[in-house]
């Protein structure tokens, strides 16, 4: 709560950043290491109708996310 998109956006890299420094092996996988993809979204409390609309921007967010490639993030502002 109360994360701007840029906050949002800088724990999100750090997130993806971090888990592809384990380098964790992932054989097969495109990047040949673990990674994450994230979705996300942030709104004021005045944009959004309900937490359903929320949570399916950034469901939404996820699978952009997925189809652009691997040890990303995307992320929606709604409003």
């Amino acid at each position: 709560p109360a994360t701007s998109m840029e906050g949002a956006r800088l724990v999100a890299d750090l997130i993806c950043t971090s888990v592809y420094q384990l380098g964790i092996p992932n054989r097969g996988a495109p990047l040949e290491r673990v990674t994450v993809s994230i979705g996300g979204a942030t709104c004021s409390l005045s944009q959004v109708e309900s937490h359903e609309t929320l949570l399916e921007a950034a469901d939404l967010a996820l699978y952009e996310a997925k189809r652009m490639g691997k040890n990303q993030a995307v992320l929606r502002e709604l409003g």
